[in-house]
């Protein structure tokens, strides 16, 4: 088995709560086209909960805050268009300082997704 790399400390952090709380996951989902020269979005993660998956993205201030954030905001908007389209449901944001270390993230995803 391979070591599994992180985006950061916090994807990390969601990572472990998500295999703590026994929610079936994947990780760094490719949605409309994801990282192809034509462009797309890769999920966070996709939470595969009853009764239909739902994204859950990372909200940190490194990648997801600043000068991009107007990127950032429009990402989000198509997230949730695709979302709905496909079926699943809305997405789930954490925030950086709800994802810094693995309790905070336990209880966050607890608390957000509806499981555990």
């Amino acid at each position: 088995m391979t070591e599994q790399t992180f985006g950061s400390v916090n994807e990390e952090n969601v990572f472990k709560a998500l295999n703590a709380l026994k929610i079936p996951f994947e990780y760094q989902y490719e949605i409309l086209g994801g990282r192809s020269r034509a462009g797309g979005y890769v999920l966070d993660f996709l939470a595969d909960v009853a009764p239909q998956p739902i994204p859950i993205q990372v909200q940190g201030a490194y990648w997801h805050g600043g000068s991009m954030a107007p990127y950032e905001a429009f990402e989000i908007a198509q997230i949730q268009e695709y979302a709905k389209w496909v079926g699943w449901g809305m997405p789930v944001l954490l925030e950086e300082n709800e994802t810094t270390t693995y309790d905070r993230a336990f209880y966050a995803i607890r608390e957000k997704v509806g499981v555990g």
